[in-house]
C-alpha cells in the first residue's frame, strides 16, 4: 500500500509539474505518516526509503539518477528520511497505546461484570460452583478451579471446578492432597 502511494504521488506530482522541493517531500511525508498510522514501522520505514529514493530521482538536479549535486538536497533527504521514520516509531507507539488501552477496557468491563454477577449470586449452597460458572462466562474459560480450605480436614484444598477437563486437572494435582468437587 505504501508503495502504491509513493508511485501515485510521484506520477501526480511529474503530471503537475511540482518542482518546489519542500512541497514535494511534505506530500511524500504524508504518504509515510498515512502509511504508520495504518501499517507498522517496518512498513512506514520501507515506505520512507522509497520516498526519499524517488524525490531524489524524479525530483532533485540531476534529475534521472540518484546522484545529488547540491550539498543542500543531502540535508533535505537525511532530514526527511529522520522526520519519516521518527513519525514512523510515534505512530506505532500510539496505535500500540490506543489497543494497551482498549484492552484495559474490555479487562475492566469484564471484572465489573463479574463482580456484579458475584454480588447478585444468592445461593448459599453452591455459591463456588456459581461463582465458577460466572468466570468461565465472563472470561470465556474452558476450565475454572477454585481453592479453598476444607473444612473437614488440615491440610486439605477443595476444589470447585467448572469444565470438562477434570481427569486432566486431577492428573496434575495427583500428588498434592487434594478434595474435588465436580460441578
Amino acid at each position: 500500500m505504501g508503495l502504491l502511494g509513493v508511485l501515485a504521488v510521484t506520477a501526480a506530482l511529474r503530471a503537475a509539474g511540482v518542482v518546489y522541493p519542500t512541497t514535494i517531500a511534505l506530500t511524500y511525508l504524508l504518504v509515510v505518516l498515512f502509511v504508520a498510522s495504518l501499517g507498522s514501522v517496518v512498513t512506514a520505514v520501507v515506505t520512507s526509503v522509497v520516498a526519499m529514493l524517488c524525490f531524489n530521482y524524479f525530483f532533485l538536479p540531476p534529475v534521472g539518477t540518484l546522484t545529488i549535486a547540491d550539498p543542500n538536497n543531502w540535508v533535505a533527504l537525511f532530514a526527511f528520511l529522520v522526520v519519516s521514520i521518527v513519525a514512523s516509531r510515534l505512530s506505532g507507539s500510539a496505535r500500540a497505546k490506543a489497543q494497551e488501552a482498549f484492552d484495559r477496557r474490555n479487562e475492566l468491563t469484564r471484572l465489573f461484570d463479574l463482580s456484579r454477577d458475584i454480588l447478585l449470586t444468592t445461593e448459599r449452597e453452591g455459591a463456588l460452583a456459581a461463582i465458577a460458572r460466572h468466570v468461565a462466562r465472563r472470561f470465556e474459560l474452558d476450565v475454572v478451579a477454585i481453592c479453598v480450605p476444607a473444612p473437614s480436614a488440615r491440610n486439605r484444598v477443595e476444589i470447585v471446578m467448572k469444565g470438562s477437563t477434570l481427569n486432566r486437572f486431577l492428573e496434575e494435582v495427583k500428588d498434592a492432597a487434594v478434595q474435588v468437587v465436580p460441578l
